[in-house]
């Protein structure tokens, strides 16, 4: 009767590799990484096949390095060398994300060739909470990873701690929304006051001086790059615009303008064009207003959309362009902004993605000037102005306190008007 049996068993279809991966994965937690260790050696010391379908071979299971992501992704604890790469500070409990930057360590295969990032990922698919996806290289050598669908706070934290257990992972971050930090303010004030004084007796507001500041300077050579929502047509600025701008965004025609168009019913923002007149209109034409360098040229670098939203990598990007920085796949800026302005902000600790590009643009020299935000609230929790190497600006109001909109703290450097302000 045994030898029977024995010979049964013998003629018994063998089960495939397909089938007995998806039993080892009803184990949970380390019982996935030990079940799929087990029977993979199993199989090779039996002889068992491991080709069914689209199923990856379990050889890639004793690997190191997916094993490594697996367990970080699952643990609730992040090691010490995790937590230096990666910046979760932007995610909070309600977050839904699909988009992270990556950056891999000079040296690296995934570094030199992007191509080897998609292989990275879908070699450590099984750690993901969802696929994920190369999207395309930034400046400075950063990779954009899109995800098949919007993770929760937990799921994103996971995937970025299975990201950082490869030790060529320089950091990753997600790539955080990006809004401008205010809406072009009512055309109807009659009056600039921002710019008058009231050390002169006869002006009531706290401005600036521009008067005096003219008898110096007015902006002659000077190129400001505007990282913004896009530069839209106007009398008062055409003259001073660079027509070579760029769209980060891709969403509007060359040139990194505005074109106004909106679409569900939403109300167009202007607020790049609202932030360049204030900085550069056309002075003495005899129509609109005065801007405060108004012989400076203006080059646009769209990075926000026509509703003031865009990305961290975008965002980027464009600083890099303007300061005359390489971007994969883009012209270079044929004029290099020795100034930069970002009316932007977003929550969190300064990103490693922004302070590469900062120090990237500052090292070709030029300045980069930035909002403190708009939220009443202590700006060292609020980027890029808690970033190295800005100037960080306040707001005031017309008695030259501090507008109650504006952020305050050790982070901001500078306070100059900001409320009520007639621009272009």
């Amino acid at each position: 009767m045994q030898t029977k049996r024995r010979i049964r068993d013998q003629n018994r279809p063998r089960p495939n590799a397909a089938k007995l991966q998806f039993g080892a994965l009803k184990i949970n937690g380390r019982g996935i990484r030990a079940g799929l260790i087990g029977i993979s050696l199993a199989l090779t010391a039996c002889g068992g096949s491991n080709s069914a379908g689209n199923v990856e071979p379990l050889g890639k299971a004793s690997d190191p390095q997916v094993i490594a992501a697996m367990d970080a992704a699952s643990s609730a604890v992040v090691t010490a060398v995790a937590a230096m790469r990666m910046n979760a500070s932007a995610i909070s409990a309600d977050s839904q994300t699909d988009r992270f930057i990556v950056r891999y360590k000079v040296g690296t295969t995934a570094r030199s060739d992007s191509t080897a990032v998609e292989s990275r990922l879908d070699r450590l698919a099984s750690a993901f909470p969802a696929r994920a996806r190369h999207a395309r290289r930034m400046g400075l050598g950063a990779d954009v990873l899109t995800i098949d669908r919007k993770l929760n706070a937990k799921e994103a934290k996971a995937f970025m701690r299975a990201i950082a257990s490869d030790p060529d992972v320089e950091y990753v971050e997600p790539d955080i929304v990006i809004s401008a930090t205010s809406a072009p303010n009512d055309p109807l004030y009659s009056q600039q006051w921002g710019l008058f004084s009231n050390l002169d007796p006869s002006q009531p507001y706290a401005g600036i001086r521009v008067s005096d500041a003219w008898k110096i300077a007015t902006g002659a050579g000077i190129t400001i790059g505007v990282v913004d929502n896009g530069l839209t047509g106007h009398s008062d600025l055409d003259a001073n615009v660079i027509p070579a701008g760029y769209d980060f965004t891709f969403l509007g025609p060359p040139g990194g303008s505005n074109p106004g168009i909106g679409s569900n019913g939403r109300v167009i923002s202007y607020h790049g064009t609202h932030v360049a007149g204030i900085m550069a209109a056309v002075t003495s034409n005899g129509i609109g207003i005065s801007g405060i360098a108004p012989s400076a040229k203006l080059v646009s670098a769209r990075s926000l959309n026509q509703w003031g939203g865009g990305l961290l990598s975008s965002t980027s990007d464009a600083l890099i362009w303007a300061s005359g920085g390489s971007v994969a796949g883009i012209p270079n800026n044929p004029h290099p902004a020795s100034v930069i302005n970002l009316s932007l902000e977003a929550v969190g600790y300064c990103a490693k993605t922004f302070q590469y590009a900062i120090d990237d643009a500052n090292s070709r020299g030029a300045t980069v000037v930035v909002a403190a935000g708009n939220d009443s609230a202590d700006a060292s929790n609020v980027q890029p102005a808690n970033c190295r190497g800005v100037i960080a600006v306040g707001n005031t109001q017309k008695d030259g306190s501090r507008s109650y909109t504006s952020n305050y703290g050790l982070t901001v450097d500078i306070a100059a008007p900001g409320t009520d302000i007639l621009s272009t």
